[in-house]
């Protein structure tokens, strides 16, 4: 599918000189993406390949090939498949079982280190996307982290676009976006601040209502 170049509005980002197009969080950081794909790949490699064997035969002495591929092949046929006989083991011959966590065969430390890698690119809180972070997150921390978002991830992106689409708008029209709905506080926050409005006389109870979403019907007295 083909589309007219008149019908793309091209918004740039982080834009290096001399380039006539922005550069993307992801070919910015397309080396550390590349990272947590190849971790991700190898902890499903691991699971389809198995890898990692289960054990280890260990002897005292100098083996040849055929001798070691002899002593396998008698270890497995004794006591490999669904065997549960107890090993005999003699001449030196040592048998070390080798095993990991599922917390290592899915490279948990690893994984979630990437994905914190990755939503400090974007600029995201990690709370929000279900990364584990460090230390614990109280309701005022998480109230902060989500500000944050707002002001540090999303007004960026969200400036760019306004004045993309201000400048294909008739002279004197502006686009913005509706923030209010990310930046809403608790309900006592937003009474107390509809409060100084009132009181200041720089808002009223009709406009009150309106933000909240209130009929008209009731009674002024709730609001005061």
């Amino acid at each position: 599918m083909q589309i007219n170049p008149e019908d793309v509005l091209h918004i740039r980002g982080l834009t290096a000189p001399g380039d006539e197009f922005g550069i993307g969080v992801v070919a910015a950081q397309r080396r550390e993406l590349s990272i947590a794909v190849a971790n991700q790949q190898m902890a499903g490699d691991l699971y389809m390949s198995g890898a990692l064997p289960n054990g280890v035969l260990q002897s005292d002495t100098e083996l040849t090939r055929d001798e070691a591929q002899d002593l396998k092949s008698a270890f497995v046929a004794a006591h490999g498949g669904r065997q549960r006989s107890p090993a005999v083991l003699s001449a030196g011959i040592r048998y070390q079982p080798l095993s990991l966590s599922p917390k290592d065969l899915e490279f948990i430390d690893s994984r979630i280190n990437s994905a914190r890698e990755i939503t400090t690119m974007f600029r995201v809180p990690a709370h929000m996307v279900n990364v584990p972070s460090e230390g614990s997150k109280t309701y005022a921390n998480v109230t902060q982290d989500s500000l944050n978002f707002v002001r540090f991830c999303l007004r960026g992106w969200l400036t760019r676009i306004e004045q993309a689409f201000t400048r294909e708008l008739p002279r004197g029209q502006k686009a913005k976006f509706q923030m209010d709905a990310l930046l809403r506080g608790s309900r006592k926050e937003r009474y107390d601040s509809y409060a100084i409005g009132i009181s200041g006389g720089w808002l009223t109870v009709d406009e009150v209502r309106d933000l909240e979403n209130i009929s008209r019907d009731v009674a002024t007295d709730d609001l005061n």
